[in-house]
């Protein structure tokens, strides 16, 4: 799904202003950033369920609330003593700041009817706020204005006279914080023969709703094994296409505190379909106790992490869509310099991908054998304070359209 903001500002907080004299012009980029304050929530809304439970039967308990899949950012497994294993979903959703008391009453009455359903539950919590910088518009006149000042300005400390424009280029995209042009003038008294052009670079960003979910797997053994004995194990308990990520020592702590033994920490990443977590989580408890069966002294223990779009799912550029874009945004911007544009004259595009990367609450425990006098140590498995990964793709398409300035 296409997601379009074009870049704007609110309150003039800074304008830079470089200019080039060459060939009887002069350039100049006017700039201004926005300053405005928050105008969205973020909330974190979370669904526990039971194991045996997916995606579809979640987001069919969310009925009514506006929540989707696409919002979902992590799953992880709770294994909790006292009760059945359960899912934990945790979604994320950005409301405007106006209408966060009626989102939170209506969280909070789905809250009431989910918890009387001993299979479901849901708590939320608001998160942080932040701009969207979709209520602001680009200010193109005063832009003109800064950029025509400071070109005028440059010729007079030339000798100069400040002619017509002779180029004007801009751009749109999802960002938000600013804008700026760079409009080209002529310079002296003697022609220019052009070609007077409108540049404009348009972007967009693709993503589609997650379909994968990464796993962590730990395994411990004793200090002897080696990545393909690890390997070997992981294959016969039935998890395959665990990719390695790290290994390191891990110990056991006498009463007293000194060292009693040593053993090896594996840690894997198993990506597998968010449609099958089901299936995946059975294969993990399965192979869990397979390996504490075969191989007594060690142990695999599993979370859940972050959801992510595969590369297979994201939806192409549309190349239509960002002429579309660049086509209004280089009338405006011309309006604004009191020109007019033509056909359009040159095409470039490109596309990239950007990694976006978040941190869930996902903490992801291993048990030590070691005891130090009735306390048991835990370690995390991942990084950054033990939080796990969410990871996002977004493809980001741009396309440079040029136009006849007249």
């Amino acid at each position: 799904m296409f997601n379009l903001k074009i870049a704007a500002l609110a309150v003039l907080s800074c304008m830079a202003v470089c200019a080039q004299v060459s060939q009887n012009t002069v350039t100049v980029t006017a700039s201004r950033n926005t300053n405005s304050g928050p105008d969205q929530a973020v909330l974190n809304v979370t669904v526990n369920s039971g194991t045996d439970q997916g995606l579809d039967q979640v987001i069919q308990s969310l009925a009514g609330s506006g929540i989707s899949a696409s919002e979902l950012v992590a799953v992880n497994y709770q294994a909790v003593p006292v009760r059945a294993p359960q899912l934990q979903w945790i979604f994320q959703i950005t409301v405007p700041l106006a209408s966060l008391k009626t989102t939170t009453a209506s969280l909070t009455s789905l809250q009431e009817s989910l918890n009387r359903n001993t299979g479901i539950s849901l708590s939320f919590s608001v998160q942080n706020t932040r701009n969207s910088g979709q209520s602001q518009n680009c200010d193109f006149s005063g832009l003109m204005g800064d950029a025509t000042a400071n070109a005028q300005r440059r010729a007079t400390a030339a000798g100069l006279p400040l002619g017509r424009i002779t180029g004007l280029a801009g751009s749109i995209s999802d960002g938000t914080g600013g804008c700026a042009l760079t409009a080209t003038f002529m310079l002296g008294y003697s022609g220019n023969a052009g070609p007077h052009v409108i540049a404009i670079t348009a972007s967009r960003s693709t993503t589609a709703p997650p379909d994968e979910i990464a796993s962590s797997i730990i395994l411990t053994t004793d200090m002897t094994a080696g990545l393909d004995d690890v390997n070997a194990e992981l294959a016969a308990a039935g998890i395959g296409g665990a990719t390695f990520s790290n290994v390191y020592t891990g110990y056991n702590y006498g009463a007293n505190g000194t060292i009693q033994s040593q053993y090896l920490i594996w840690s894997f990443t198993l990506t597998t379909p968010l449609a099958k977590i089901q299936n995946t989580v059975a294969q993990l408890l399965a192979a869990q106790q397979s390996i504490a069966k075969q191989h007594p002294g060690q142990a695999l223990s599993f979370g859940l992490g972050g959801v992510q779009a595969s590369t297979q799912s994201q939806p192409p550029c549309s190349e239509s869509a960002l002429v579309a874009d660049a086509t209004v945004q280089a009338q405006k911007l011309a309006a604004a310099a009191g020109t007019t544009i033509g056909g359009i004259v040159t095409l470039s595009n490109g596309a990239g991908a950007a990694t976006v990367t978040a941190y869930p609450a996902n903490r992801l425990p291993v048990p030590v054998v070691g005891v130090v006098g009735t306390g048991t140590y835990w370690v995390s498995t991942v990084p950054n304070g033990g939080y796990g990964i969410n990871t996002t793709t977004v493809n980001t398409c741009s396309l440079s359209v040029q136009f006849q300035l007249y």
